[in-house]
């Protein structure tokens, strides 16, 4: 079983912190939501954990099932993430795009064409992102995210511009691939916590 384990992380814009002194121990085979108002700084502790944003003090690692530490710095290896601030190359296709990533990590998937049909979006293999509605672009996302080989899962507001029958694709889509994977999901939306095992706040202490 593998953990991914913050102890005392704050993050710092000018004078203000946005997240202060945030403990928390994840561990594989479970969905753990990240909770707190607007403002509370879900998504910065996501991009925090997940290894894209750096925190102005505290420590990060990912432990293996013998307790080795995989330090901060090779974090992005075992990281798919989906969430509202990340940039794509919209002028891209699907098949474009996921045939750059694909250089970079490994998927469940072996091709576009298998991508786009679990992703409910065949025959739009040369769109260009740029035109994809939000609620297509969602679901491309996160099918991206969820069927990355990756040991760590991060989905910020995973839901948003998902109608209820997308809702219930997604839900599917995260039980069949979430298993040997740490997964945390940051949300405002209580559907998405009907997904998750336990829940922890961007202002909480350590929880083992």
């Amino acid at each position: 079983m593998m953990r991914l384990v913050a102890q005392n992380i704050y993050k710092r814009y000018t004078y203000n912190y946005i997240i202060k002194d945030f403990s928390a121990c994840f561990k594989t085979n479970e969905i753990c939501g990240l909770k707190g108002p607007n403002g509370s700084g879900k998504s910065t502790l996501i991009q925090i954990l997940s290894g894209f944003l750096q925190a102005t003090k505290g420590e990060l690692f990912l432990e293996d099932q013998y307790g080795n530490k995989i330090k901060e710095d090779n974090l992005f290896k075992e990281v798919a993430i989906s969430g509202p601030y990340l940039t794509m190359d919209m002028e891209l296709n699907p098949r474009e795009l996921f045939e750059h990533l694909k250089l970079f990590k490994n998927f469940k998937v072996n091709n576009t064409t298998e991508l786009l049909e679990i992703c409910q979006l065949t025959g739009n293999m040369e769109k260009k992102l740029s035109h994809f509605s939000s609620g297509m672009f969602q679901r491309f996302s996160l099918g991206l995210a969820c069927l990355a080989n990756t040991k760590l899962l991060f989905l910020d507001e995973p839901t948003s511009y998902l109608d209820a029958k997308s809702k219930a694709w997604f839900t599917e889509l995260l039980k069949h691939n979430c298993k040997d994977k740490i997964v945390i999901i940051a949300s405002n939306d209580p559907y998405d916590f009907t997904l998750t095992d336990r829940e922890v706040y961007s202002n909480q202490k350590f929880q083992n």
